[in-house]
């Protein structure tokens, strides 16, 4: 349902796995171990050992959506993707109303086709409303929003096609995500939730502490931070969140260590 999610490239992935795919020397290298399994060939085969773009588990974000947004409220995903977290929320028993914003054209075609087959299941019409633009872009939710959850684009990790590869890291952190930022505050309730999973990542060749910038763009936006918990992953090697202090005085928390797990942060609008 979402075919461009097998053609994403990134700083470290120099073939999307559609390319892999096509490409006859890559695929033949994936063949004879698909050939000596009996499950045969799988994307990890054709993958290899880059990292590619994945999908949010559906099941993860119906929890996560269930767990924090109040019965029949209105849920806003500041970054679509592909369908993962509309699915996870659409078919919440608690009838959330879902929003979304991603300024891919077919990314947004197609989760409009997924939402109109979960509502072909469900029986729920206006279940959701999306919007062809960018997080960080003015948007008209203002003091609407029951609760907000996302997981963001990591920079220079993952291309779409709308990525701008001009754009500097810092000029990304001031556009990008205290726009983003910024425009979750303004659509929330007052005392609302958001929750972001996201993890460190390395950016030519060096570290650089996504979660301790996003949650100090948050605090420095007027967020307050409730609480950290892991989410466990498969695709991005784990991260540490350092100990930091915000204006609240809560100490946000060091994930295990050896843990593959990601942060999920929540913070709250005063």
């Amino acid at each position: 349902m979402f075919p461009n999610l097998f053609d994403i490239r990134g700083i470290k992935v120099n073939n999307s796995l559609l390319q892999k795919f096509e490409t006859p020397d890559l695929l033949q290298k994936a063949l004879p171990r698909a050939l000596s399994t009996p499950g045969g060939l799988n994307l990890s085969d054709v993958k290899g050992q880059q990292p590619h773009a994945t999908n949010f588990y559906p099941m993860a974000a119906q929890h996560i959506f269930t767990t924090y947004a109040p019965e029949g409220g209105v849920v806003w995903d500041p970054s679509c993707g592909f369908g993962g977290r509309l699915l996870g929320a659409l078919t919440s028993r608690k009838h959330f109303t879902y929003l979304g914003t991603d300024p891919a054209e077919e990314t947004i075609h197609n989760l409009k086709r997924l939402g109109g087959l979960i509502e072909g299941v469900t029986g729920r019409t206006h279940s959701y409303e999306l919007y062809e633009q960018g997080s960080e872009e003015e948007i008209d939710l203002k003091g609407e929003v029951d609760f907000a959850f996302t997981s963001p684009p990591y920079f220079s990790l993952e291309w779409y096609e709308t990525t701008d590869k001009t754009q500097g890291l810092e000029e990304w952190f001031e556009e990008y995500v205290r726009g983003t930022i910024r425009n979750i505050y303004r659509a929330l309730k007052p005392g609302a939730r958001y929750a972001v999973n996201l993890a460190d990542f390395e950016d030519g060749g060096r570290e650089v502490s996504f979660v301790d910038q996003w949650a100090q763009i948050s605090f420095e936006e007027g967020f307050r931070f409730i609480s950290l918990h892991g989410l466990d992953i498969t695709a991005r090697p784990n991260t540490e969140l350092r100990g930091k202090w915000n204006n609240a005085a809560r100490r946000i928390a060091t994930l295990n260590a050896g843990v593959r797990q990601e942060p999920i942060l929540h913070f709250y609008k005063p």
